[in-house]
């Protein structure tokens, strides 16, 4: 869906749920869940197509002043409509800040609405990439907290609050950790059982930077990935080494990989036999990522 930026509306809360108390995520033991400051003003740039308030809304609190989120999704039982009204921006689309912060960090989050929900979570993902840090974080519906620890990198932070009925609305954040961000992955493969060696007709095999026999595996990247290298080695038979060139880099990569990859290929030929496999991507800068799960290691190519 196209984001459709507009109008800057203020939303004034009738019940602001603040963040600013105790350090552990919960109330404090004789403290009434209804003591809650004084109603705050904050702006928030809303898509044209959507409602403003009554539709809760969420932000991260930071040394430096609030860090003010972009609306993604929401699913709200209007006044006046018989069921409830659902819209959803595209993933990412709309953040203009990143607050920078430690790389472990404690983010009150301040919601404002006119009743407490009933279920808060968290996503933390990498930029790029998309890979999400953490798992989905469950966060406390009473004086939330984000704790975070983070390495180096930028980061994309989504908050989900539910409310009764099912109604929800979800907020998006950047956020910077200073320093070198670190090369980082996440693989899904499919799971038919195999035999444990993976047995190649020849080095000219396309199943050769396969996962195995029967599967078939995707790979993103925190990082473009420009080159990888797949090295046969036997002590007694010699090695064997493939450099595929991704061109232009990609954050996402298939295995196999397609035979229309270009490929530079050193040691050539092999003895029939077994052998050793080691797979690793390279960045344009020479960051490497070295496969592990999933990858077998044992290759054999069939004799003649």
């Amino acid at each position: 869906m196209t984001r459709l930026r507009g109008k800057m509306l203020v939303a004034v809360a009738a019940l602001v749920l603040a963040t600013a108390c105790d350090q552990g995520g919960v109330a404090s033991p004789g403290k009434p869940d209804s003591a809650t400051p004084p109603a705050v003003t904050r702006v928030v740039q809303w898509p044209d197509n959507w409602p403003v308030p009554p539709l809760p809304v969420m932000s991260m609190q930071h040394e430096d002043g609030p860090i003010q989120g972009d609306p993604h999704a929401y699913c709200w039982q209007l006044e006046g409509a018989p069921d409830r009204v659902c819209e959803e921006e595209y993933p990412w689309s709309g953040l203009y800040r990143y607050a920078e912060i430690s790389s472990r960090h404690r983010i009150p989050i301040t919601i404002e609405a006119e009743t407490r929900p009933t279920k808060l979570f968290a996503q933390v993902y990498t930029k790029p990439g998309n890979i999400m840090v953490g798992g989905l974080r469950r966060l406390s519906a009473v004086n939330p907290k984000l704790d975070l620890d983070l390495s180096p990198g930028e980061y994309h932070v989504r908050l989900i609050g539910y409310w009764q009925d099912n109604n929800n609305v979800s907020y998006e954040f950047g956020l910077i950790v200073p320093g070198e961000a670190a090369l980082i992955a996440e693989c899904e493969m499919t799971l038919i059982g195999v035999d444990p060696v993976l047995s190649l007709q020849s080095l000219d095999d396309p199943r050769r930077t396969a996962p195995d026999d029967a599967n078939g595996m995707g790979c993103r990247f925190s990082k473009p990935i420009a080159r990888v290298t797949m090295t046969l080695h036997n002590d007694a038979l010699g090695s064997y080494t493939e450099t595929f060139h991704i061109d232009p880099p990609s954050i996402t990569i298939g295995f196999p990989i397609p035979d229309n990859v270009a490929s530079e290929k050193s040691g050539w030929p092999l003895p029939a036999g077994e052998y050793t496999r080691r797979m690793v991507a390279f960045t344009e800068e020479g960051e490497e990522w070295i496969f592990g799960w999933g990858m077998l290691e044992e290759v054999e190519i069939a004799g003649p």
